[in-house]
């Protein structure tokens, strides 16, 4: 059911809130203070800069991650290389998919996206 363009696609099991507990308690375990103050430093700096909650966004995710990349031959997008001719290369095309258990991400995201002009979101009906 994936495009003919795929190049890459994956989909599994993904306990995010699991491993960043075990993450902390690893952390704690080595005594090391910095460190410590480096993680409430990373969580005080992802609710800062997403407006987000980080244990209530942690706790939002289902579990279930999945990527897929695809490369269109028909569309040519061209880097620059430093020398003289630049390369081509297929457009890519990413999607990222992640089973939620509530609106928080969604919402934040939409957030985002409605403040940009160039997104056209679709009305919905029913």
């Amino acid at each position: 059911m994936l495009p003919t363009t795929t190049a890459f696609a994956a989909y599994g099991d993904l306990d995010l809130a699991g491993i960043w507990s075990a993450f902390e308690t690893e952390i704690g375990k080595l005594g090391n203070l910095e460190a410590q103050a480096g993680i409430r430093k990373a969580k005080d700096d992802f609710e800062k800069k997403t407006g987000l909650e980080w244990d209530k966004t942690l706790s939002s995710f289902g579990g279930e991650f999945g990527l897929v990349i695809t490369l269109d031959d028909s569309r040519k997008i061209t880097l620059p290389t430093g020398g003289d001719e630049p390369l081509q290369f297929p457009e890519p095309g990413i999607l990222i998919i992640v089973k939620v258990r509530d609106n928080t991400i969604f919402d934040r995201i939409d957030a985002l996206m409605s403040a940009n002009p160039q997104v056209i979101k679709p009305k919905r009906t029913g």
